[in-house]
């Protein structure tokens, strides 16, 4: 092993020891927990990138089927219509930017949350 390595190894296995101390528990309980917090931390992004894409599909599926030429801005219907639209849209870019900001920890989160959980005890280093 790299000297390198085994030093970060060293300070990482004291990081948890020293957090495993402080708050009363088993070291491998402080990993154990750090590794699940991971998963879920990938599994909110991936709800939320799923809204904003559920929110596309309601919006592209429900533009078309509006009449705006019709449209009677006096219509208390008509307005409140465009305005869930407009709500939805915005709900729908913010979700869905918030989610490919956060793609790698989703990726992270499924297929490697121990790079993660030590990425973070490195972190409180």
């Amino acid at each position: 092993m790299d000297t390198l390595a085994v030093d970060i190894y060293q300070d990482i296995k004291v990081a948890i020891a020293a957090l495993a101390e402080s708050l009363g528990v088993a070291a491998e309980h402080v990993y154990e927990v750090l590794v699940k917090q991971q998963t879920v931390e990938a599994i909110i992004y991936l709800i939320i990138l799923l809204i904003g894409v559920a929110c596309f599909i309601i919006l592209f599926k429900t533009i078309p089927k509006m009449e705006f030429k019709d449209m009677d801005p006096a219509t208390p219907k008509d307005t409140t219509y465009l305005i869930l639209c407009i709500g939805v849209g915005i709900i729908g870019i913010f979700t869905i930017c918030t989610g490919l900001v956060n793609i790698g920890t989703i990726i992270t989160g499924f297929i490697n949350p121990e790079y993660s959980a030590i990425k973070e005890i490195m972190e409180m280093l």
